[in-house]
């Protein structure tokens, strides 16, 4: 339930879901390995469809990938 109440709060100030894996909310939740580790989840079958559903809601599109090598980003678009 944090990972979802913060993954919405950033999705509140921010135009899109591309969260970097490092990123931490001003509380201090690893939001970024949070997504990272839904995506993984998702991809052996074993995330939660409602989860899932959820964070489909907020644009979460299911990949990691490389960007400006900077680390790897969950990558969403809204």
């Amino acid at each position: 339930a944090e990972g979802y109440h913060q993954a919405v709060k950033y999705h509140s100030t921010h135009p899109d879901m591309s969260v970097p894996v490092a990123y931490r909310s001003e509380d201090d939740f690893a939001l970024g390995e949070w997504l990272r580790t839904q995506v993984k989840l998702e991809k052996s079958g074993k995330l939660r469809k409602e989860r899932k559903a959820l964070l489909d809601k907020l644009g979460v599109q299911w990949k990691e990938t490389t960007v400006n090598n900077h680390g790897k980003q969950i990558r969403a678009s809204i």
